[in-house]
């Protein structure tokens, strides 16, 4: 046989045995019901700043998105706890789930007592 022919054969043989891997592979994560990609979530930015050319009020608005800021961190932190749940499959996890969606919306309409109040549900759900 002609060298060509052979390291042809070859690569297509190499080829077919690591589709083949791949989907055993697939096929075990499929019956082991393994997460098969990681949860995103929401995410809890503020938006970008709007470009003003008034310096006047720079501090203000920069202590504004920071308070935003960390009200976003808060709710990231709840949706994480609802994942944890959900992946270890935890009793608390629908509790967890309702709390992280509370948060979420606390964080979009910028309520620092709504958010307290989810983060309190998620407090109890895991005791």
């Amino acid at each position: 046989m002609h060298p060509v022919v052979l390291v042809t054969g070859a690569i297509i043989a190499a080829l077919l045995v690591f589709a083949g891997m791949l989907l055993l592979g697939v096929a075990i994560v499929r019956w082991l019901k393994l997460p098969t990609d990681l949860p995103e979530g929401p995410r809890f930015e503020p938006p970008p700043p709007d470009l003003i050319e008034d310096p006047a009020g720079a501090a203000e608005r920069a202590a504004e998105r920071a308070a935003w800021a960390a009200l976003g961190h808060r709710a990231r932190v709840l949706w994480q706890a609802a994942v944890r749940a959900h992946d270890e499959r935890l009793p608390c996890a629908a509790a967890c789930e309702a709390a992280a969606k509370a948060g979420e919306t606390a964080f979009k309409a910028r309520d620092e007592t709504a958010l307290t109040a989810a983060e309190q549900a998620l407090a109890d759900a895991q005791r």
